[in-house]
């Protein structure tokens, strides 16, 4: 067997492949989005069964192969389980992960976008924090941090006259503040719905394919 590598990542889906083994995506910090192969992950009483969940977040330690990894081990730090319990919040991790996966490149360094994808993933199960909004932020800060978020008045013909100055500065502040701080301000119903337009402006202008996850959230606009 080659010598394993030990990555730190986060599990972006799980799929079945054959009649035991799953295909998992994993974002990682050292080399990017990865596709591995967790052989006999299916059978109950392997040691893999446990460790190749969408959502799971620490260190993978797998063998490179020609086309492909496959995963030996892993030391998983956090579950989520919190998020698997709940039905829509995982309906709102999942779509995080696909987009997270839309902008995942392997070979291209993902602290970032990891961060950004575990703190979002995480605001999921703090009660005080309304779900759209943590939806909202991370779609407007993930598609920023690509490069790709153009200014409200590329968007809109007349941002100032569409959207309160409170909604403008939320955007704002999304695009700029640490990723620490991104889930520790709350704004009004009104105010969400408005960032809830920007957001949708934002997806159609910057996603070229359909993210199957967005069909299954609430509505766009709707405070949950």
């Amino acid at each position: 067997m080659p010598e394993t590598i030990g990555l730190n990542g986060i599990i972006l889906s799980s799929q079945p492949v054959g009649e035991y083994d799953r295909r998992v995506v994993i974002l990682t910090k050292e080399r990017g989005k990865i596709a591995c192969f967790a052989k006999g992950a299916r059978r109950p009483t392997n040691h893999l069964a446990g460790l190749t969940r969408v959502f799971s977040f620490g260190t993978f330690f797998v063998y490179e192969g020609h086309t492909s990894y496959s995963i030996h081990n892993a030391d998983i730090k956090n579950y989520f389980e919190e998020v698997l319990k709940d039905y829509e919040a995982t309906l709102y991790a999942c779509y995080f992960c696909e987009l997270a996966d839309y902008y995942g490149r392997e070979g291209l360094e993902a602290k970032d976008a990891i961060n950004l994808l575990y703190m979002s993933i995480s605001a999921l199960t703090d009660d005080r924090l309304i779900r759209t909004l943590t939806r909202y932020i991370y779609e407007i800060r993930v598609v920023s941090d690509a490069g790709e978020c153009p200014p409200l008045d590329e968007l809109f013909a007349d941002p100032t006259g569409s959207f309160s100055e409170n909604t403008i500065n939320a955007f704002n502040y999304i695009v700029t503040a640490p990723t620490e701080s991104l889930f520790k301000f709350t704004v009004s119903d009104g105010t969400i719905k408005q960032l809830g337009n920007i957001s949708g402006k934002i997806i159609e202008y910057a996603i070229d394919k359909r993210l199957n996850s967005k069909d299954m959230l609430p509505d766009d606009i709707e405070v949950k």
